[in-house]
């Protein structure tokens, strides 16, 4: 028997290698036709593995995704939150939350004065109210028929004298108080800080209620001890604007040393139409406040 040179035995192994390989890797004939077995019987159930489905389809759509109800496209859980609290100078910090509804007309009402604020795009809407009575029952009341009261404790509210002026309609009102010693008077142009009125140094004013709602209000403060005793600060009412022959429904509300309030019902009706340029001071609506020592 004939022997293999070296190089001839390691040819032929490798010879012999490849064709097991290719053996091997050569895929079994296997009819295209044959269908895919769909059966739920032919599913492998292996623990913590959810089935697959039978067949899988790339062009298939996404189903929609499905919020409940009750929830905002952001998630939010629908319904009104509300959150009051006392804040010095005596007033409360009021915050209304209703992400499934926003923008929508709320109605704030508190000691006869009934001011309409619209909430932002999510739903929320925030007042600093100065209230008129300790405790401060506030009503609050949504167009999606939501109505509740709330009651707040404002121990500070005898530190200072209030007085406002409201109205509905379309007419802009403006409540001045003149301060002795400032050059300027209180107004909305110049409403002055809340904390002068703590430090006892002056006053300041509130505006409430959306520009161009229906319902709005004016609110000045003035504390009861001041710095400098014995003022007296003079209050008047202008029209700066005034929709052509049509009435306006105002009030003015006073908070009185013995702790009540005083109200005081009106009309105004033009003979003609005011603007920016034209104001018009009513008279004889708000006495003077006289502080004097306590």
């Amino acid at each position: 028997m004939s022997s293999l040179t070296p190089v001839a035995a390691i040819g032929a192994l490798v010879a012999l290698g490849l064709a097991g390989w290719q053996a091997a890797s050569t895929p079994p004939n296997i009819p295209r036709d044959v269908p895919i077995p769909t059966d739920p019987a032919w599913a492998v159930s292996l623990p913590g593995v959810a089935a697959l489905p039978a067949r899988l389809n790339s062009e298939a759509p996404r189903p929609p995704l499905i919020l409940p109800n009750d929830t905002t496209r952001l998630g939010l859980a629908c319904g009104i939150e509300m959150r009051a609290e006392a804040v010095p100078p005596a007033m409360v910090a009021l915050e209304i939350v209703d992400p499934c509804d926003p923008q929508q007309e709320i109605a704030i009402s508190h000691a006869g004065i009934r001011v309409t604020a619209q909430s932002d795009g999510m739903g929320a809407v925030a007042v600093s109210l100065p209230v008129f009575a300790n405790p401060a029952d506030i009503l609050v009341e949504t167009t999606g028929g939501f109505s509740q009261q709330i009651s707040v404790d404002v121990p500070d509210l005898v530190d200072y004298h209030r007085v406002a002026v409201a109205w509905r309609g379309g007419a802009n009102l403006n409540l001045v108080a003149e301060e002795p010693g400032q050059r300027m008077p209180t107004d909305l142009q110049n409403p002055g800080r809340p904390a002068n009125a703590q430090l006892g140094i002056g006053g300041f004013l509130t505006a409430l209620g959306t520009p161009g709602s229906d319902a709005r209000a004016q609110i000045y403060t003035f504390p009861r001890d001041p710095v400098v005793p014995n003022q007296r600060i003079r209050l008047h009412v202008e029209i700066t604007a005034q929709p052509c022959h049509a009435t306006t429904a105002a009030q003015t509300v006073e908070l009185l040393d013995t702790g009540g309030t005083r109200a005081t019902d009106f009309d105004i009706t033009p003979a003609g139409c005011l603007g920016d340029s034209r104001d018009l001071v009513l008279q004889n609506l708000l006495q003077d406040l006289r502080i004097a020592t306590r």
